[in-house]
């Protein structure tokens, strides 16, 4: 079993590697922790750990630690990364944002809504895109903007199919290249940080600043 966490300590990770007859790797960013201490080979991945609770190079440096641990080539992906921080990203023009990916592209869309939530309090969906082209289209509107990943294939297509299905709607539709996802998400770094810097709002801690209610509902962001 391969078990993700930045810094060692998440409880149901920890129950799981207890739980787990065989052997268990970790990738992380920090050498020793709970799962480090259980771990049968341990793979650091990032340099540091990151302060900011909205978790960026931490989430891209695991998405290719374990590319490389398949047996992957990530030689090109600091490059690639590069390129695309530098990106123009327009903010939404709707109130309502949806991520719209499927295969390899669907944990993309996932983390995009998590970076667009935690980071900018924006309100935002992930649908794998059969999904929603069948029930889940019955949910949107045109106060929607959709970003949909284009994929590959088979993947295009059917990605295709949802943007001409949003649009009907009345949605705005943004379609964006599938490159890799580590590469991927950066878009989305970029949009929640443009987000809120609009908002006049910090992302770094996820709305969990001490003393906050959402600090009190959830943890703080940091001790003090």
């Amino acid at each position: 079993m391969v078990c993700v966490s930045h810094e060692g300590e998440t409880g149901l990770t920890i129950e799981a590697a207890r739980a787990f007859p065989g052997p268990m790797w970790l990738v992380t960013g920090k050498a020793e922790s709970s799962l480090a201490a259980l771990a049968d080979e341990v793979v650091v991945c990032t340099p540091e750990v990151e302060r900011s609770r909205c978790h960026t190079a931490s989430y891209t440096c695991a998405v290719a630690a374990l590319d490389l641990l398949h047996g992957e080539e990530i030689g090109e992906l600091p490059r690639l990364v590069e390129a695309a921080l530098e990106a123009q990203v327009d903010l939404p023009q709707r109130d309502k944002v949806i991520v719209v990916g499927a295969g390899r592209d669907w944990p993309t869309a996932q983390e995009a809504v998590l970076k667009l939530r935690e980071g900018s309090w924006t309100d935002a969906t992930a649908y794998e895109t059969e999904q929603l082209l069948h029930g889940y289209l019955a949910a949107v509107d045109g106060d929607v903007h959709a970003y949909i990943l284009e994929g590959r294939g088979r993947a295009t297509e059917r990605a295709c199919d949802a943007e001409a299905a949003l649009r009907k709607l009345g949605c705005a539709t943004t379609m964006l290249p599938s490159e890799h996802p580590v590469v991927d998400v950066v878009y989305f770094q970029l949009l929640t940080l443009a987000l809120a810097d609009a908002k006049g709002v910090d992302p770094d801690p996820i709305r969990r600043t001490p003393g906050s209610p959402w600090a009190e509902a959830a943890g703080s962001a940091w001790d003090g």
